[in-house]
């Protein structure tokens, strides 16, 4: 099967021997030398920054968890403080509380304030 440039050309013993011909093939290997040597520092990048996004992913899989966690339990405080149940929601975020002292993922600390501000500027207490 001919290459891609047609049928090849035959070269006589006579130009094979010849000093150009030997600087050609010179050159032709050491320009496939330099483009192999290239292929594999490019594919060691790639496997390099593979391992380093599966890492980064791990770790970004964590902080979601982590987030839906206290997404869910920030829910059930907010539903329970609107049903006028204060115990459950006490009860809820001590609860909170102890499971995320003894949890592995590092989540923001749940900070709530003293007092929340209205709409019309009165303030209400949660404790």
């Amino acid at each position: 099967m001919p290459g891609r440039g047609g049928q090849r050309k035959r070269l006589s013993e006579a130009e094979v021997n010849t000093e150009d011909y030997a600087m050609k093939r010179q050159r032709n290997n050491d320009a496939v030398t330099r483009t192999r040597t290239k292929k594999r520092q490019e594919e060691s990048e790639t496997v390099q920054r593979v391992e380093e996004l599966r890492a980064e992913n791990t770790q970004l899989e964590r902080k979601v968890e982590g987030l839906q966690k206290e997404l869910s339990f920030l829910k059930e405080m907010f539903v329970a403080y609107a049903s006028g149940d204060k115990k459950k929601g006490a009860a809820i975020a001590s609860d909170a509380a102890s499971t995320s002292a003894a949890s592995s993922a590092a989540a923001a600390p749940i900070v709530t304030p003293a007092k929340t501000k209205l709409r019309r500027g009165s303030t209400i207490d949660k404790k």
